[in-house]
């Protein structure tokens, strides 16, 4: 498959090509915005579905670790929320509303990821919530499937495509309606 490089010249003009869309919807694209309805009828006529990209949080106490998770899901269609403990992963929960699947590390200091996933489905009952831990103990496994409702056990390293396909699987779970 080729590779195509997109680049941007200011100084360009707009090509008639990228006017039609706009235009045969009475709209003109150099005109200010038309709003939020204007642009969801704009890109709807055009094809384009509007739809914002459900949020993943990672919770694990090894920066790393979490560099490594934004690098395998650079090109994935989410967006990648990361906290350094389950604390910061609450204070990211608070903030942001909409968070579709948690993920987290097993051994933590402080609070392990069974015990902030449990703490979890208390909160946000309907969000999938999976453990990623490079312990893959059965006994810890068990506890934390029944206590904290866990959709999915991995164990690190994980392939980038259990991952994805761990990720996906829980999307289809997540509860939260996406424009």
């Amino acid at each position: 498959m080729k590779s195509r490089s997109i680049s941007s010249n200011p100084s360009s003009s707009v090509q008639p090509g990228m006017v039609a869309p706009f235009a045969s919807r009475g709209l003109d694209p150099r005109a200010p915005p038309p709003g939020d309805a204007g642009v969801k009828e704009c890109l709807a006529g055009v094809g384009i579905p509007l739809s914002p990209k459900p949020r993943i949080l990672f919770v694990d106490d090894e920066p790393a670790v979490l560099s490594g998770i934004r690098k395998v899901l650079w090109k994935e269609p989410y967006e990648v929320l990361t906290a350094q403990s389950p604390e910061e992963a609450m204070r990211l929960m608070t903030a942001s509303s909409n968070i579709d699947v948690i993920i987290s590390d097993e051994c933590m200091p402080g609070m392990s990821g069974s015990e902030f996933l449990r703490v979890v489905r208390s909160l946000l009952p309907n969000t999938p919530r999976i453990i990623l831990t490079g312990h893959a103990n059965l006994s810890p496994a068990m506890r934390a499937i029944s206590g904290g409702g866990i959709f999915r056990f991995l164990t690190k390293p994980c392939e980038p495509a259990v991952l994805n396909s761990a990720i996906r699987e829980a999307l289809q779970l997540s509860s939260r309606p996406r424009a």
